[in-house]
This record gives C-alpha cells, sequence and structure tokens, in this order.
C-alpha cells in the first residue's frame, strides 16, 4: 500500500481507448463541478467513474484532519479490505491535504501501472469540487452576516433604545454563529462586577437577565478584561463559583467572547457558548467581535442624546430664570410674577398643575395666590386654610 504522485512512463503507457475512457470519465465528473453539483453526487462520481477505470479495484474517499495521518489512514482501509494491496493520492485543497482518493485492489495482485496517475486526475477535479463548495458557504455566510449587521445599523440609525439593539444583536449572532446561547453583559469598574443585561436562552442560562457577579465568576468575561481583545474559554472544568457550575450542568462547553469599548474604555462584552463537545469554528469571536461595534454605537448615542436633552432642559431653565429675572427686575407687580413662576416651572418640569401658596406665622394660614390648572383646581386662587387642615385638605 502507498500513498502516490501521478507519474507517466513507458510502464504505464496507455492504449488510445484507455485515454478516451479516462477523458471521457473526467469530463463527466468536470462537468458536475462546472454545474455546481452538490457534494455527495460529486463524491459519488468520482467513486464510480474511477473504479471503472481501474479494472479489479474499488475507490472510495479517506478525509483526514491531520494529513500526517494519512498513510496511516491508507493502510487501515486495506486492512478493512482484507488485502495490502492500496493505493491513496492526496486530496490538496487550498495548499492543505484534505483527505485522500484511495483505491484498494480487489485482487491478491498490486493495481495496474498508471492507477496512481489516473486517481490524480479525479482528486484533482474533488479538490476544485470542495474549494467551490467552501467558497459558496463563505459567501453564503458573509451575505448572512452583512445582512445581520445592516439590520442592527438600521435599528442604530434610527434612534432605537439599546434593550431594542442589544436583544437583535444577540439574536442575530446566535442565528449566524450556529450557537443556542449568546449574553450581553455590562461593566461597572467601580464595583469590579459584570451585570448581565440580555440572554437568548431563558431557562437554559446559568443566570437569569440583571444577574450581577464579580469578574472571577465570569471566565470570558475576566479575559477580555485582562488582554482587550476577543477571546475564547476552552474548558470550564475548574472555573470557580456557581454560575459556572450551572453552565457545567446545563451541558454547556466552549465560549468565546468579544468586549464592547466605548471612548477607549470596555463598558462591557458578548459571550456565545457552544454545546459540551461542540468546537466552536475558529475566528468566531472575531466574527462576534463584528457586533460590538453596533452596540457600542447605541450607546454612544443614547449618551450623546442625553446629553443634549440635559442640555437643552437646562438652557430652558436658564431661560425661565432670565425672563422670571427680568419682570423682577422691571419691578413688575408681584402677582404678575407669581403667574410667570408658577407658568414657567409647569412648563420645564412638563407638568400641568403648579400652585404657589403663601403662609402666615402669625395666623398659622395658608393662601392660594396662583394656580395654573384654571378650573381643574379643587381650591380656587385666594382661598386660605389652617395648618391643622392641611392633612385634610389638598394643597393646591
Amino acid at each position: 500500500m502507498s500513498r502516490q504522485s501521478p507519474r507517466i512512463s513507458a510502464e504505464t503507457a496507455e492504449s488510445p481507448d484507455q485515454v478516451l475512457r479516462e477523458e471521457a470519465a473526467l469530463r463527466r465528473v468536470a462537468m458536475l463541478v462546472a454545474e455546481e453539483a452538490p457534494q455527495t453526487a460529486v463524491f459519488e462520481a468520482v467513486t464510480v467513474e474511477a473504479s471503472g477505470l481501474l479494472a479489479s479495484a474499488q475507490v472510495q474517499i479517506a478525509r483526514v484532519d491531520d494529513p500526517a495521518e494519512l498513510d496511516k489512514t491508507i493502510a487501515q482501509i486495506a486492512r478493512a479490505a482484507g488485502t495490502a494491496c492500496a493505493i491513496g493520492v492526496p486530496i490538496v485543497v487550498g495548499g492543505t491535504t484534505w483527505g485522500a482518493l484511495v483505491a484498494v485492489s480487489a485482487a491478491a495482485e498490486p493495481l495496474a501501472p498508471g492507477s496512481a496517475a489516473r486517481l490524480a486526475g479525479f482528486s484533482q477535479l474533488m479538490a476544485s469540487a470542495i474549494a467551490s463548495e467552501q467558497a459558496r458557504e463563505e459567501l453564503r455566510g458573509l451575505a448572512g452576516q452583512q445582512g445581520a449587521l445592516r439590520r442592527i445599523a438600521t435599528l442604530v440609525a434610527e434612534g432605537a433604545e439599546p434593550k431594542a439593539v442589544f436583544t437583535a444583536v444577540a439574536v442575530e449572532a446566535a442565528r449566524i454563529l450556529g450557537v443556542g446561547a449568546v449574553a450581553l453583559l455590562s461593566y461597572d469598574s467601580n464595583t469590579g462586577m459584570f451585570t448581565k443585561i440580555f440572554g437568548t436562552h431563558r431557562d437554559r442560562a446559568a443566570a437569569p437577565d440583571g444577574t450581577r457577579c464579580q469578574v472571577w465568576e465570569c471566565p470570558y468575561g475576566a479575559l477580555v478584561l485582562a488582554t482587550g481583545r476577543p477571546g475564547r474559554v476552552d474548558d470550564w472544568t475548574h472555573a470557580p463559583g456557581p454560575i459556572a457550575a450551572r453552565y457545567r450542568e446545563l451541558g454547556y462547553g466552549q465560549a468565546v467572547a468579544a468586549p464592547i469599548i466605548i471612548d477607549g474604555s470596555i463598558w462591557g462584552c458578548i459571550g456565545a457558548y457552544g454545546e459540551a463537545g461542540e468546537i466552536l469554528p475558529a475566528g468566531c469571536e472575531m466574527r462576534l467581535a463584528d457586533y460590538t461595534h453596533l452596540i457600542a454605537a447605541a450607546i454612544s448615542n443614547v449618551q450623546a442624546r442625553q446629553a443634549r436633552d440635559e442640555h437643552r432642559s437646562l438652557a430652558e431653565s436658564q431661560g425661565a430664570l432670565r425672563r422670571v429675572a427680568t419682570l423682577v427686575a422691571q419691578r413688575t407687580e408681584p402677582r404678575a410674577v407669581f403667574i410667570a413662576v408658577a407658568v414657567e416651572a409647569a412648563r420645564i418640569l412638563g407638568v400641568g398643575a403648579v400652585s404657589l401658596i403663601a403662609y402666615d406665622a402669625d395666623t398659622e394660614m395658608f393662601t392660594k395666590i396662583f394656580g395654573t390648572h384654571g378650573e381643574r383646581s379643587p381650591v380656587p386662587d385666594g382661598a386660605t386654610w389652617p395648618v391643622e387642615e392641611c392633612p385634610k385638605e389638598p394643597w393646591c
């Protein structure tokens, strides 16, 4: 048994009929590849066509994760077939050995000269089919992620509240990454605590929304705080605390996370969890990080909106005070000043009823001077009442 590269010599010279048969077989498989047929259909066609060209041989496809194990895999296939006569041609995709096309002799004698060369043509077609499928998968994945990012970006641009953005991010990230659990956490540097804002996994959550925990109780949170970069936690076996214990009990395994950074500081993080025994795809923590920019933008938008509202409120308050102060400076009659104060206060506070009430310490009586609410007032302007009646009577 051996792993061979194609080699043509005088010993392996083929008859015109053999060449035509081989070209026809390769052409049929090539048509499937060009038509982007399902990978299973291409693989089946390769084994059937290659077996038909190699007399007394059975051809099969061997998948290997470690190229160093290729020879061992070919040997195992030969032993399983009860023969020592087997050859294998590597299937190389993107410069990496994906597997091998293996031919096993159904007879005691070795395979015919030139068998490896025949297999090589099919292995190259298989490599093309696999590479094309991988490219299509990557394109579909990229299109899906770009669509998700666009939907979230639209929410951010429309000024959606952070909770709505957080929920959309968690749901979209779970779908794109193919995981059932995504959580968003905020971080308070003053207390050194994480707070879980939202999770997609409800009853399977190790901690409900709103839970606060120390940094050491959240392994992936501790990791992103320490590095400021996306990362993954492969083993929760020895993670301390009840949350990690519950995490293991619920059947979760690996976790990936990315920090949410606002104005150069870590505001929080987003984490995604795989099932126990599941290997999350390499680089998925970087894909998760794509969403953190939108989360940061949503939070920044709200902070900017709050700052604008505070500035506008302050400006309005200052304007109201100036208008009243102008009346005072102009020695306007007190009642006019009182009315202006009540009206301005009602507008600034956003309420419909403001009353001004005077108190006479000598008589211990209250007198209502003015109210903004007119007929809706239970006490008319000018009404008086003693202090002892205040618990029983309205002040407005």
